[in-house]
């Protein structure tokens, strides 16, 4: 399979999550290519059994094209983890990388890789790694950490991988796994007022407070 078509694998899966249907003009947006080009390759994608047309011109994954999005979305996720642990990357750096990496990986480099690193179940960022027999969630309910009441203190379990997002994570000292709370409710001036180990306090803009997620910690 190219790695063309495997991008638009991940696509789908990807847009599938957030959305009933998904259209050409979904796919073109995302992967930031024209409608033209998403037409030819959605066709030969349907002839190949990854994709079919549903209701109202939409499409969806099928069956086989599932597996093989699982696939790309798991071989990418080691990778990451690989950087970071064993490489020294930071985890704002990880994902270009890894993009890189997961079109040139054998299934059995894969396994051994996977084997190598204790078989991870998250990546760098909190998202769980894809494949694993018995998979079941081990954290609690997880809740936007700009819903937080003020001084409940929370754990942060779940970064989206925006480089822009994870370098002012870093600059704050931010990590997985690390306490956070907010000193105040809700956002002022676009901002929330957060304090993090050690008494450290600064400001996070309200869209990455939207997207970090966090469980409330006991």
């Amino acid at each position: 399979m190219t790695s063309s078509r495997e991008d638009y694998l991940k696509a789908i899966a990807r847009l599938q999550q957030n959305a009933e249907r998904v259209n050409n003009r979904h796919i073109a947006d995302d992967l930031g290519v024209s409608a033209a080009s998403v037409s030819e390759i959605i066709r030969k994608m349907e002839k190949e059994g990854l994709v079919k047309s549903v209701e109202k011109r939409s499409i969806r994954l099928t069956r086989k094209g599932e597996e093989a999005a699982v696939r790309l979305v798991r071989i990418h996720r080691l990778w990451e983890v690989f950087l970071v642990d064993h490489l020294g990357y930071a985890w704002e750096d990880v994902h270009e990388e890894a993009e890189k990496l997961e079109h040139a990986a054998s299934p059995q480099l894969m396994e051994k890789l996977d084997r190598f690193l204790g078989y991870p179940e998250m990546c760098p960022h909190g998202r769980k790694i894809p494949g694993r027999r018995n998979q079941e969630p081990r954290e609690g309910p997880l809740s936007r950490l700009s819903d937080l009441p003020a001084g409940i203190p929370a754990v942060v379990r779940r970064v989206p991988e925006s480089k822009e997002l994870l370098e002012l994570l870093a600059s704050c000292g931010i990590r997985l796994h690390e306490k956070v709370a907010l000193l105040e409710e809700g956002a002022h001036c676009g901002a929330f007022l957060v304090e993090a180990r050690e008494g450290r306090r600064f400001e996070l803009p309200a869209a990455a407070a939207d997207a970090i997620l966090v469980e409330i910690s006991a």
